[in-house]
């Protein structure tokens, strides 16, 4: 994304990094998976709960498993 920025002209550009945290029912309930996905997709963040292997720090809270989604602002000046 840094690239795609300076080609287009951009300088300056500043870069902030940010972990959004996000219930995984909610999360599942907006965005319509099939519903024969949802059985397979929750086993897969409780066996990351201990694991992280899809690296979104999966955790519990509330007994909700709960991850970080990681986002990226990237801002610069035009030329």
């Amino acid at each position: 994304l840094e690239n795609m920025m300076k080609k287009v002209g951009l300088i300056k550009l500043k870069i902030e990094y940010h972990d959004l945290e996000i219930e995984l029912e909610k999360i599942l309930q907006s965005s319509f998976p099939k519903p024969e996905d949802i059985h397979k997709i929750i086993q897969l963040f409780k066996e990351d709960l201990t694991k992280n292997n899809l690296g979104m720090k999966s955790h519990l809270k509330d007994n909700k498993i709960y991850f970080y989604f990681p986002i990226s602002i990237i801002v610069g000046n035009k030329i």
